[in-house]
């Protein structure tokens, strides 16, 4: 079972550098930090692998429930976790606490899954087989589609695929 959790920094035990302060054999995945992580400080968002989160992680804060069901939103539109990911840790502070940090991030994901309508990129479906890549009805992205052909004919074609939105919406 997947917890989201801040945990502070530690030198890294087994190379250089720094990771996250989990008890050992804990799975995790760094889903952002504070920028303070390169001296030591800060905090980590993390996804880790714990039953009983309090129990195996002792210096751990767990992640507000909004954070997580946005992370959650997020997975499933990647640009925006990668683009509120990069402001995140553009813009965060390292006096910034887990309280404020889950707020932040929350705000930031919220606002890059509210403007997935005015994205340059979609999920577009495969309208023909290309060999070795795509069969009809599987879905890719499709970069730059909102800049280069508009949203007032999002159901267009790109290269053997077809977009899954109909927006009217033009930049």
């Amino acid at each position: 079972m997947s917890t989201c959790l801040f945990t502070r920094w530690r030198r890294a035990s087994e190379r250089e550098g720094w990771e996250p302060d989990l008890p050992a054999g804990v799975g995790f995945r760094v889903v952002s930090s504070a920028r303070a992580h390169r001296v030591g400080a800060g905090w980590a968002l993390v996804e880790a692998d714990v039953e009983s989160w309090s129990a195996s992680v002792p210096r751990a804060v767990r992640a507000p429930e909004l954070l997580a069901n946005l992370l959650g939103s997020a997975k499933r539109f990647p640009p925006a976790l990668a683009i509120a990911r990069r402001q995140y840790e553009r813009f965060c502070q390292a006096s910034w606490g887990p309280a404020e940090l889950a707020r932040r991030f929350s705000q930031l994901l919220s606002t890059q899954l509210r403007a997935q309508a005015r994205t340059p990129f979609m999920l577009v479906e495969a309208a023909r087989e290309e060999v070795g890549y795509l069969e009809p009805g599987e879905f890719v992205w499709a970069l730059g589609a909102g800049r280069r052909h508009g949203r007032q004919r999002a159901s267009g074609s790109w290269r053997g695929c077809r977009a899954t939105t109909r927006s009217t919406r033009t930049r």
